[in-house]
């Protein structure tokens, strides 16, 4: 038996697209569809509800009666896990044609001393943009080792469920965001890597992540490198650290555009310290201690 987690909310235009890709995908396999729904307010809850009375012993729903925020409702969803191994997609995404996933599935179960199978996804962006891949996908080999960090969506990897409760239980100080769960997974546990597109990711504008500004998501990414450092080995962070510093680059370069100039004034202050901070751990900045002192001792309380 296998569990698919499906974290949904006011996902009313896209959630059935979602969970037939996940009939689809795991037709004739012994599968539990755990969808975690937290008080969608557009019908997505509707929707849900025909799709357990069309496959009743297929899907089971986790409705929140009230919002808990997405996190708490992520906790929930991977608490309800009660399988071997577990794959999890969003509400706006969907599993590719084909077997990938499957396949995913079929690697662990024959190898026990792997914790995950990951691959890749695609990038769907709403604005028009073309398709990006998310991962790596190397031809000449069809399996093969992650010997270095690389982001992959949540959506595509295949996870032992002893493995994403550990992770939960070590954690408990900090919300598990993708990024943190790719490092703690790289660092701690043994993968490999399908080398195949596995699913399709929406990048609509209106996430938490990619609706928030640049300003916002540049802290995100220095408290995230912070926590990285202090309890995982720095040769893995590291990668992370460059992700870090193209964000930062990218957001020098276009601190003249009007969009940005409103994060930046509200956040201009702590936007620094990260910055200041940041650039020291990496050593960049050697010349000026006493300054970093000052801004840590003062701003990061």
């Amino acid at each position: 038996m296998f569990t698919v987690c499906v974290i949904t909310y006011n996902h009313k235009d896209t959630i059935a697209r979602c969970l037939d890709s996940v009939v689809n995908q795991f037709a004739g396999c012994p599968t539990v569809i755990h969808v975690a729904d937290d008080s969608s307010t557009d019908g997505t809850t509707d929707i849900l509800k025909a799709y357990k009375a069309k496959y009743p012993d297929l899907i089971v729903l986790l409705l929140n009666k009230t919002n808990t925020g997405p996190y708490k409702n992520w906790l929930r969803l991977m608490r309800s896990i009660k399988t071997t191994y577990f794959s999890y997609i969003e509400g706006d995404d969907y599993f590719t044609d084909g077997p990938g996933t499957r396949i995913q599935l079929s690697i662990l179960e024959n190898n026990a001393t792997l914790d995950y199978c990951g691959a890749a996804a695609i990038a769907r962006f709403a604005d028009g943009r073309p398709p990006k891949l998310i991962g790596k996908v190397d031809c000449k080999e069809h399996v093969s080792p992650i010997s270095q960090y690389q982001l992959m969506k949540l959506s595509t990897i295949v996870i032992k469920t002893e493995v994403i409760n550990e992770i939960m239980d070590a954690y408990k100080e900090i919300i598990l965001n993708e990024y943190l769960i790719n490092n703690i997974l790289f660092d701690r546990y043994k993968g490999l890597r399908l080398n195949a597109v596995v699913s399709n990711y929406s990048v609509s504008g209106k996430g938490l992540w990619t609706g928030a500004g640049r300003a916002h998501r540049l802290l995100s990414h220095y408290r995230d490198v912070k926590w990285l450092r202090k309890n995982l080995q720095k040769q893995w962070s590291f990668y992370f650290s460059q992700e870090l510093l193209a964000s930062a680059l990218l957001l020098l370069n276009q601190a003249t555009r009007r969009h940005i100039l409103a994060d930046i004034r509200h956040e201009w202050r702590s936007l620094g310290v990260a910055l200041l901070n940041y650039l020291a751990k990496l050593g960049f900045i050697t010349a000026m201690p006493e300054i970093y002192r000052w801004f840590k001792d003062k701003y990061s309380k």
